[in-house]
């Protein structure tokens, strides 16, 4: 799961307040983690097969159950992982490029107010550093 630039700035015990709640940052992140790596992966696959598209991973493990004996499992988050092995026709070059299709998840933090103006790049232009790229330019 990828964080914005504003939760990667923030450490696990920061403290996020919802509505009349509080939660430590770490512990809302490690808790969504946990459940896209869980319970939505095999919600995901029943949602997309309900609706004819029937994408199943091709890895799967092995388990056994007392009530059903030995069963096989396919692995579904392999959605939020690797990646599930795909291919795309490509119509201008009537040809299909293999790859895989693969979910990103971005957590996202928004203030209301937005930032005082950033620097370019986050990063402060300071004189010496003009000099360089100066004097670099001349030299050419």
């Amino acid at each position: 799961m990828e964080l914005n630039k504003f939760l990667e700035q923030c450490n696990d015990n920061d403290v996020l307040a919802v509505e009349n709640k509080l939660f430590k940052i770490g512990h809302v992140i490690n808790a969504i983690r946990t459940a896209f790596l869980t319970k939505v992966p095999d919600t995901l696959y029943e949602c997309l097969k309900n609706s004819n598209v029937d994408i199943q991973p091709m890895r799967g493990f092995r388990y056994h159950s007392r009530q059903t004996g030995d069963s096989y499992r396919q692995d579904n988050t392999l959605w939020f992982t690797e990646g599930i092995d795909a291919e795309i026709l490509e119509p201008n070059f009537n040809s299909w490029k293999k790859g895989k299709i693969r979910m990103r998840v971005v957590l996202e933090f928004c203030p209301d107010e937005p930032e005082e103006k950033e620097n370019i790049n986050n990063h402060k232009i300071d004189n010496n550093s003009l000099d360089d790229i100066r004097s670099t330019i001349s030299q050419q």
